[in-house]
């Protein structure tokens, strides 16, 4: 039987410049690289093991690991059972080193593991690249990559953010209500933050707990409602710009609220 051809996929998003992203399905080459970054390796699938050294330790991959490599490192595979399916992102220095300080550590962070099991920070990363396959929004995207890192910061690193409380009142009102006036627009987790006045990490946690959802959902939800108020009115969906991506996008984001298509959905409220 003819094992499945090895896929690499490298990409950039041209609205997130600080990271670097790999895609490998069925890879069972040999690695040797060299980190100038921040580097986080999700094993989705493996049909083995991967064994690799990495700070002169010897460490094995499975299925749901996640490989963690500092700027200034090199990780070397040394030997594979099976192929595997994964994703790298490698993050700047300067965005987590921004990151951190935002939550109290000042030093660039060391993170003191190679690898993790960890079953949260294993979700946090594959949602965050499932989101990147799936053309989430930016806000969407970077606040899931700061939900990574937090959880690195916190589970991984020699030092640990400062605990800050839970902001509420009119910081938060008042960005509700910019994302209210630019709910189609392309809108970042610092413009957001900033508006509030509040770290990126303090702003996605205090947001949630206020509003019940993170800001990329609740932009979502402005979004559908705008689409659900065209429709009404007989427009047509092909006319219809809410900020998706493209049709298909926000065909899928309606079906996914509303349970049903946008045309089905125009059918049954329109009726007469």
């Amino acid at each position: 039987m003819v094992a499945p051809a090895e896929k690499i996929v490298w990409g950039r998003p041209a609205d997130m410049p600080e990271i670097e992203i790999l895609a490998a399905e069925n890879s069972r080459r040999p690695w040797c690289v060299y980190h100038q970054t921040y580097t986080v390796c999700t094993i989705m699938e493996h049909g083995g093991l991967t064994e690799w050294t990495y700070r002169r330790k010897n460490h094995v991959f499975y299925k749901h690991h996640v490989g963690l490599m500092e700027p200034g490192e090199v990780h070397r595979t040394t030997k594979h059972t099976g192929s595997a399916n994964f994703y790298v992102v490698q993050i700047s220095p300067e965005l987590v080193g921004t990151l951190a300080k935002e939550v109290g550590v000042d030093s660039p962070p060391h993170l003191c593991a190679g690898q993790a099991s960890l079953p949260g920070l294993f979700q946090a990363f594959a949602r965050f690249h499932g989101g990147l396959a799936n053309q989430a929004s930016l806000l969407e995207r970077q606040s899931r990559l700061t939900e990574c890192i937090n959880l690195l910061l916190l589970n991984c690193s020699e030092r640990r953010p400062v605990h800050i409380p839970v902001a509420v009142g009119a910081a938060l009102r008042g960005s509700r209500d910019y994302l209210h006036a630019h709910a189609a627009k392309h809108i970042s987790l610092a413009d957001l933050a900033r508006v509030a006045g509040l770290s990126r990490f303090h702003f996605l946690r205090s947001f949630a707990q206020q509003f019940g959802v993170p800001p990329h959902a609740y932009q979502i939800n402005l979004r559908i409602e705008k689409i659900r108020n065209l429709l009404k009115l007989g427009v047509p969906i092909q006319a219809i710009e809410a900020g998706f991506a493209d049709q298909s996008h926000l065909i899928r984001h309606f079906k996914k609220s509303m349970k049903v298509t946008p045309g089905q959905y125009a059918a049954m409220v329109t009726q007469q």
